[in-house]
């Protein structure tokens, strides 16, 4: 499940750095003028807004995968490395369209508490319990 999300993620992403991409160069060509907005009317009244959306529903749902169905202490500590970049990739790119406006108020505090949830869950360490040295939790 992780996986298919991540790859919706992916796919779709390339759509959200079309848009940013389209906006810069359309933008102000004097220093002193204010940039462009890159979603002045709303996400959808961009040609990518649907895969722009597709891609930002896939990375909530790659984190809230990682958080919801895999136990801090016995599974998500212990998954191969690519799980921890998804979950990077997916932070990142929510990050990215909060950031530029994207994600309307509620989705942006939604997907604040998963990340800052999935991060908490990510750092907590047993007390009871030896932890491997190639174990990335702690570093």
């Amino acid at each position: 499940m992780v996986q298919s999300e991540y790859l919706r993620l992916y796919v779709n992403a390339f759509a959200f750095q079309a848009v940013l991409y389209r906006t810069s160069k359309e933008g102000p060509t004097s220093a002193s003028a204010k940039p462009a907005a890159y979603f002045p009317f709303s996400v959808m009244a961009s040609p990518d807004g649907r895969h722009v959306y597709i891609a930002i529903e896939a990375a909530r749902n790659v984190l809230k995968c990682l958080m919801n169905h895999l136990n801090p202490t016995k599974h998500l500590r212990f998954l191969p490395i690519r799980y921890y970049l998804y979950q990077i990739h997916a932070s990142v790119f929510l990050f990215k369209a909060l950031s530029v406006g994207a994600l309307g108020a509620d989705e942006s505090h939604e997907c604040a508490m998963i990340v800052k949830e999935l991060s908490r869950c990510s750092r907590w360490q047993p007390q009871d319990q030896n932890i491997s040295p190639t174990n990335m939790g702690p570093r």
